[in-house]
């Protein structure tokens, strides 16, 4: 009997054997979806992150086309969701203007020494200062007296 090439290999096989073998191939074949299919919501949330209410969003703006399958469930191919998500560029907000908080203050207090000097301010004394703080103090304990007697 003659040697087979190294290349080939003999394979015997009962026909029982050979039934599994076709069994979990087709098995496998048909557990692989293909790119493209037919998601529901909850698909299309657990793929994509994305929402019923977004895909409704989006189907009434023109951006995403959903049909409507068996018991009204909403259904979208995967190919229409990643089109979707794909045309929709992120745009970086620019920096209008980038200050510090030193540069801040400054224009803060340069603008607060030209209302002085305009006149629509006045400085204040520390006396000064604690003396308003106690009138308003007391004006607000008079305001709740009132509102309590009042109500």
């Amino acid at each position: 009997m003659p040697t087979p090439p190294d290349d080939t290999m003999i394979v015997t096989l009962r026909v029982s054997e050979l039934r599994e073998v076709v069994r979990a191939a087709v098995a496998e074949a048909l557990a692989v979806k293909s790119w493209d299919d037919l998601l529901d919501v909850k698909q299309t949330a657990e793929r994509y992150g994305i929402g019923r209410r977004a895909l409704q969003a989006a189907a009434r703006r023109g951006e995403v086309e959903l049909s409507q399958g068996p018991r009204r469930r909403f259904l979208v191919r995967a190919s229409e969701v990643e089109r979707w998500l794909t045309q929709r560029k992120y745009n970086a907000p620019v920096a209008t203007n980038p200050t510090s908080d030193m540069e801040t203050r400054a224009e803060t207090l340069d603008a607060i020494e030209r209302a002085i000097a305009a006149g629509r301010l006045r400085r204040m004394s520390p006396q000064e200062i604690e003396e308003s703080k106690a009138r308003r103090k007391l004006e607000a304990a008079e305001r709740k007296r009132r509102k309590s007697r009042c109500g």
